[in-house]
């Protein structure tokens, strides 16, 4: 929870409010300024929210550290109200109305939240197949629940709304990802038959000698698909990305690299590593 916990307001007197010390996040609610993280206003939201309020969705992935794309994370606080009664009425706020068992509430930060597993289930409503990979990568690999429970959870859903894309999803989920990037490229890759390139490899020359860890690595056609993301962009990351290539290339691996660009338009990160391998059978 944000550090500004105990200082989110009822807004009972406005005149105890000056404009320029507070805001107002919801109607009924204020934080003092420059405080609007998902915390922060997580605190206003429960002000006016009843005890038994459950976090939900993405704004539940979030507090778990669980990736989603950034226009669900700019978007509204989802929250989960009781089925009969009291309405959250707020533009910012997604109210649900979820039968949701106590084993699959826990506690983070002071707050009711879904437990990761329930919270996976609840994103297929929110996320593409793409973004669901990272979110169930994220979690295997912070050991936040096992693929076996995943599997098991969608499985006993087979009515729940999205729950279709989130069975596909767990067919590619591996913990070997290091960042959604990286599970997003190998979502369209792996749907499109490459299955051989796996995630975060040691590539090594003919002798067996380290040169270099690869996104995703084929050993057998010593290709490797690597996504250039922003840090890459930095003057000493040119530097060390460029020497490190020099070497791969040297003893006769075949670098695919895969920017922000190609992910927003897959078919061109299929085209790319296709001609890797059909330049290798050449």
């Amino acid at each position: 929870m944000s550090d500004t916990t105990a200082r989110a307001a009822h807004r009972d007197n406005r005149h105890d409010f000056p404009r320029s010390d507070w805001w107002v996040p919801y109607l009924g609610a204020r934080l003092p300024r420059g405080h609007d993280s998902l915390g922060d206003r997580l605190d206003a939201v429960m002000l006016v929210a009843p005890p038994s309020t459950v976090v939900v969705g993405s704004t539940a992935a979030l507090l778990w550290g669980i990736p989603v794309p950034e226009r669900v994370e700019r978007g509204p606080v989802h929250v989960n109200l009781p089925v009969k009664g009291f309405h959250i009425d707020r533009a910012e706020v997604l109210c649900h109305r979820r039968q949701i068992t106590s084993h699959e509430v826990t506690d983070r930060d002071g707050l009711r939240v879904t437990v990761p597993v329930r919270t996976l289930l609840d994103l297929g409503t929110e996320l593409d197949t793409p973004a669901l990979v990272a979110a169930a990568d994220y979690i295997l690999r912070h050991e936040l629940a096992t693929l076996p429970e995943l599997v098991d959870a969608a499985e006993r859903c087979r009515r729940r709304r999205g729950i279709v894309k989130v069975r596909e999803a767990l067919r590619y989920a591996d913990p070997g990802a290091e960042s959604p990037q990286e599970s997003v490229m190998r979502y369209h890759l792996w749907s499109a038959g490459m299955t051989d390139l796996l995630p975060n490899r040691d590539i090594r020359d003919d002798r067996g000698r380290f040169l270099a860890r690869g996104d995703l690595v084929d050993d057998r056609a010593k290709i490797v698909v690597e996504y250039d993301g922003l840090h890459h962009l930095t003057r000493e990351t040119q530097l060390t990305d460029a020497e490190r290539r020099l070497a791969v290339n040297l003893s006769g691996w075949f670098i695919v690299t895969v920017v922000a660009h190609d992910l927003r338009e897959p078919h061109r990160v299929i085209t790319k590593v296709r001609s890797a391998y059909g330049a290798r059978r050449t």
